[in-house]
């Protein structure tokens, strides 16, 4: 139970830190962890600070792309850092754990979490890093979204747009992921979708072309096409991610000192975002 809770936590976790709703603990220590150098030197939140300052109507595509060019530039963070990330949060933000989940336990749940992301971070890194030509997937997918219609008055992808996104591409199983839906399909059946789930597929063989279940290799085949579940690589999709060692995670754990350019005095610093947009791409 505890395994499957987990993923589950995260996600509506992360679903509170889209919505900006997270008590003032859970801010003090996001804004603690943001501050640290190692956690700043992989993560570079500092792009994503628009988005935590801004409100509803801030446009997301921008500060998105412009964070994943840096952060894909990053050396990537070692477990250290991912573990003394969690360690933080989990500890201040217990209270708001505990109301997105009641079976989560201080004792056992942080520890699980943190053998998770650092299992899947670099997986998850390389699938945020993919770039078609000049352009960054995950931008792509948001470009496609914003063309589309999925937007507010303003005519661009807005915070205030990002729950119609979870709901409608996410936890929506016939408008989501390989529904029914015309305009969510031109992103899942992308090029750039094969290539995330070909990266996914290399390392962890079968979490995604199950051999039972509703959701499986016949059923994206059906969705998809055949070619898109051949497992080659599709012409065009490069790896922008540096794979250079990171720093030691020793400033983390304490996270009282380092660049105060990613905290904010009454909001939520841009590490909560990042990892918000970390969860969202595993799931």
């Amino acid at each position: 139970m505890i395994r499957l809770l987990a993923p589950t936590l995260l996600f509506n976790f992360a679903a509170t830190v889209t919505a900006q709703i997270l008590s003032s603990e859970c801010i003090n220590a996001i804004n603690q962890v943001g501050a640290n150098p190692d956690v700043d030197s992989c993560l570079t939140p500092g792009p994503l600070l628009p988005l935590a300052s801004g409100n509803e109507s801030t446009l997301v595509i921008e500060p998105i792309n412009d964070w994943l060019g840096s952060m894909c530039s990053a050396a990537p963070c070692t477990n250290e850092t991912l573990a003394a990330i969690v360690r933080n949060v989990t500890i201040g933000c217990e209270t708001d754990l505990r109301k997105v989940s009641h079976e989560y336990d201080p004792n056992r749940t942080p520890s699980i979490i943190s053998l998770l992301l650092q299992d899947a971070y670099p997986t998850i890194r390389k699938v945020l890093c993919l770039q078609n030509g000049d352009t960054k997937c995950l931008t792509e997918g948001f470009n496609t979204l914003q063309s589309g219609g999925i937007t507010g008055s303003d005519g661009g992808l807005s915070l205030k747009d990002m729950p119609a996104v979870i709901n409608n591409f996410i936890l929506d199983p016939e408008r989501g992921a390989f529904g029914s839906h015309g305009l969510l399909k031109n992103i899942s059946c992308s090029d750039c979708a094969k290539a995330a789930i070909n990266t996914v597929e290399d390392d962890f063989p079968g979490l995604i072309f199950k051999e039972n279940g509703s959701f499986n290799k016949t059923y994206i085949a059906n969705a998809c096409g055949a070619s898109f579940v051949d497992g080659q690589d599709p012409d065009g999709i490069t790896q922008t991610a540096s794979d250079a060692p990171a720093g030691s995670a020793e400033g983390a754990s304490s996270g009282t000192e380092g660049n105060s350019a990613v905290t904010l005095s009454g909001g939520f610093a841009g590490p909560a975002l990042t990892a918000g947009l970390l969860v969202a791409v595993v799931l």
